[in-house]
């Protein structure tokens, strides 16, 4: 006999239309490729949106503030979350930008832009697991492809200066302040890496 699902709860118990839940198993799909690296040669399209696990997202600053740009506090929509009263895989505001960036030894770090919105999500699923162990809160993104090209960019620190043309160059010789730049980037450039993925 055919099986005919008629209705889909979602973790709070709220009934989800099919289309949607669809969606969001391809974006899943899609995620978990990403995650794992079957996305190797080909850029992943940003304009795709994905699900991937926050446990999977790095931060990519030190600290962030406690409110949001509007005034809201990340604590009251970490308690809206928990609640069920926001949830970030559909809300329009909680899509956020990552960069996908393969390092040298192969491991594929996914760094968030919006260390805001990942913390309010890191935190609610936190707390969400202490009611249910195996909770997991996915994310909607826009990934985008960090080319080792970018690296070889980033090693000429005149280039990233806001005068800076292009227009000429110095044979034969090394400025000082490029040096300068250059030895404060590489002390700064190293990426918050975050929690690790087993919180």
């Amino acid at each position: 006999d055919d099986v005919e699902v008629t209705k889909v709860l979602n973790f709070w118990g709220e009934e989800r239309p099919m289309e949607e839940v669809f969606e969001n198993m391809r974006a899943a799909l899609r995620g978990d490729g990403v995650v794992a690296g079957a996305v190797k040669v080909e850029p992943v399209d940003p304009w795709e949106l994905l699900a991937i696990p926050c446990a999977q997202l790095r931060y990519t600053q030190f600290t962030c503030s406690e409110h949001f740009r509007d005034g809201r506090s990340l604590e009251d929509t970490i308690c809206d979350i928990v609640a069920g009263h926001v949830q970030p895989w559909n809300h329009p505001n909680f899509i956020l930008r990552v960069v996908r960036r393969v390092r040298r030894d192969g491991q594929i770090l996914l760094l968030s832009l919006d260390n805001r919105r990942l913390y309010s999500a890191k935190e609610a699923q936190r707390r969400l697991r202490l009611q249910n162990t195996g909770f997991e809160l996915r994310l909607r993104v826009r990934v985008y492809t960090w080319d080792s090209a970018f690296d070889t960019y980033l090693q000429r620190p005149e280039a990233l200066q806001p005068d800076f043309t292009g227009s000429d160059i110095m044979y034969g010789q090394r400025s000082r302040v490029a040096v300068t730049i250059a030895d404060s980037f590489k002390r700064s450039a190293t990426p918050y890496i975050g929690p690790s993925a087993a919180e």
